[in-house]
């Protein structure tokens, strides 16, 4: 008697083990949310706003990141602020996106992460760029995937394409923690 009411005392700490896993693993599934960069305070700019050449501009993000969108001349693209310090994805961007003057295409930003215990914790971000193709001169769209990584944050991919939407939100769920 004693054997048996231990042999089923196994089997239900495995169930239990089984399901609080489970139940973990759903409480950490990938979503994405999204925030616009319409309303920021402006950092920097020249001349009036009508007449600009060039501006930098905070925008609110999720995460403890906030959005630096730089807008010089026929370029633009976002820098992450993270701390009060700010990551340059200047370069990074203008080296992946081929083309010419690479701009910040819409102002919807996507940031991929985990719904965790009712709070978003996000671990990349997708914004779009256009650019100019210098043999065609027409323009051509990439969604640019960001891993957010606080000061290390960086550029991981483009996407284009019919799939890019889908092939963008792989990308950046390859840095799911």
């Amino acid at each position: 008697m004693r054997n048996a009411s231990r042999s089923g005392a196994i089997p239900a700490a495995i169930l239990l083990l089984v399901c609080a896993v489970a139940s973990s693993q759903a409480a950490d599934s990938i979503t994405s949310e999204y925030t616009k960069t319409i309303k920021g305070t402006v950092l920097a700019q020249s001349g009036p706003k009508d007449e600009m050449a060039w501006s930098s501009i905070r925008y609110k993000g999720l995460g403890g990141y906030d959005l630096i969108v730089h807008d010089d001349d026929d370029r633009s693209w976002i820098d992450l602020e993270y701390g009060g310090k700010t990551v340059d994805l200047r370069r990074q961007t203008f080296e992946r996106a081929p083309g010419s003057f690479p701009n910040k295409a819409n102002n919807v930003v996507e940031w991929r992460g985990l719904a965790r215990k009712g709070e978003f914790v996000p671990f990349a971000m997708i914004y779009r760029v256009e650019v100019t193709d210098e043999e065609t001169r027409r323009s051509k769209s990439y969604l640019v995937v960001i891993h957010l990584d606080k000061l290390r944050s960086r550029v991981v991919g483009l996407a284009q394409g019919k799939e890019e939407d889908a092939d963008a939100k792989k990308i950046a769920d390859r840095y799911k923690p």
